[in-house]
């Protein structure tokens, strides 16, 4: 199997080339594109994508990376009928808009309204991502494997990673998110699996992944869901010595 560590969902737009933005070179990132990297759950051709990476590649990064300047974001800005099936499309983008509407109303300037929403997209996205049941399964069983030593690795995988890229400078910017406030007021909604209660060291995996769907685990266990996300940048190894911050990113955890 190819040995992919990251798996990107980005945007259509071709001045964002996937593999260039965070340092790897070409066939060693699996890649997803859509009009405004999005992850719509309806959608099975990324939902198939989303699969494979996680289950069959075995990915330990997924990063959602958005871009400034956004074709699909500005024309959701638009009271405009784009003809479906784009305008059924872009529907994903205003309801993000509808769930920030306070904060986007409050900013007068329309660039920096645009730059904000496509932010708040790919903050949406990530969720979306954490929603999803193939995710959490996996999240939980590295979880397990991390804590009796039987994988070798010790973070649950995969971890959700939110970017935006500037086409005009090349920049790369990850947005700092704390996902265990955003995920708090859904863990009764969208929670699927959880470590089971006893010892961890001591669980048999299979098991407490068959008896888990009754439970909750993702949004609800933040050291497993969350804090790994926002200790990202506490070990960071700049591998190539590149200014990326995509590089530097991911250059601790390669294997």
């Amino acid at each position: 199997m190819y040995p992919f560590n990251e798996f990107l969902l980005g945007c259509s737009d071709a001045r964002v080339p996937a593999n260039e933005i965070i340092g790897e070179p070409p066939g060693s990132v699996f890649v997803h594109r859509n009009i405004a990297n999005m992850v719509v759950n309806t959608d099975f051709n990324c939902m198939s994508v989303i699969q494979y990476a996680v289950d069959v590649l075995q990915v330990k990064h997924i990063i959602v990376c958005g871009h400034y300047d956004c074709g699909g974001v500005k024309a959701a800005l638009t009271n405009t009928d784009h003809r479906s099936p784009l305008e059924n499309w872009l529907r994903n983008i205003r309801d993000t808009y509808r769930l920030h509407k306070d904060e986007l109303d409050e900013i007068e300037d329309a660039t920096l309204r645009q730059r904000r929403l496509v932010e708040l997209n790919v903050i949406e996205q990530c969720l979306n991502i954490f929603k999803t049941a193939v995710v959490q399964r996996k999240r939980v069983e590295t979880h397990l494997s991390s804590k009796d030593g039987s994988s070798g690795i010790n973070f649950s995988t995969p971890r959700i990673h939110a970017f935006v890229y500037e086409p005009t400078t090349g920049k790369a910017t990850k947005l700092r998110v704390d996902f265990a406030t955003y995920l708090k007021d859904l863990r009764s909604v969208y929670d699927l699996y959880q470590v089971p209660p006893k010892s961890i060291d001591k669980v048999n995996l299979t098991e407490a992944i068959r008896t888990a769907n009754t439970e909750s685990i993702l949004i609800s266990d933040t050291t497993v869901a969350d804090n790994d996300n926002n200790n990202d940048n506490n070990n960071i190894n700049n591998r190539n010595a590149r200014k990326n911050i995509f590089a530097k990113l991911f250059s601790k955890f390669k294997k």
